[in-house]
Formats: C-alpha cells, structure tokens, sequence
C-alpha cells in the first residue's frame, strides 16, 4: 500500500487541473499531472464499475501496490488512475499489469 502522505485527498484533487498527460489502456486510464508535490497518486474505482465494496478495496489496493513500487522511478506530481466500466470482467493481476505498462510508456517518454 502506498503511505498516507503519497496518496492524494479529496481537498487536493479538487485543485488538480485536467490539463495532464493522459495514458490509456483497454480498462485504465492514467492521467500524469506536473504540480510543486512530491509524488502524489490515487486510484479511482467507481461503484459502476464494481458493486461490492470489497472487491473495489482489492482492486484498488493492488493498484496502489504497483504505484508503490515504482514510485522510485517516477517523476515528482500527480498520478490519477481511473479504472474503465469494462474492467469488471477481468481480474487485479490483469489491471496490476496494465497499470506496469502505462507506467512504462510514461517513464520511458518523459
């Protein structure tokens, strides 16, 4: 799990302009935003996407795991990852690895 002071609150996110660098995957999106932060991230799982409480933590807390891991390898700003509508069909070990490749494609074009 990514620590406290690296996930971005409520009262921050309101303030993050959706003037960023955008990544899409077939159930991801993962917008990158340059801002006076350190590394800042948050993981976005709707109800539409799945009902139950517990499988939105599950999914959410692998996400935040991969963040985690690359956290020494990114830039200083603000990740936001948003899960698709038609990710609830697959699984988390298949959005932890598209999450892996949308980081990739943004560390290796910046």
């Amino acid at each position: 799990m990514l620590p406290r002071q690296n996930r971005l609150r409520h009262q921050e996110f309101k303030g993050i302009t959706y003037t960023s660098r955008r990544e899409h995957s077939t159930h991801l999106i993962l917008a990158y935003s340059e801002t006076a932060h350190d590394f800042k991230a948050v993981v976005i799982v709707g109800k539409k996407v799945f009902k139950k409480a517990v499988d939105r933590n599950k999914v959410r807390r692998g996400l935040y795991s991969v963040l985690a891991q690359n956290k020494p390898a990114l830039q200083q700003g603000v990740y936001i990852v948003r899960v698709k509508k038609n990710a609830q069909y697959t699984n988390g070990t298949q959005l932890q690895q598209e999450l892996q490749k949308l980081l990739n494609r943004l560390i290796i074009t910046s």
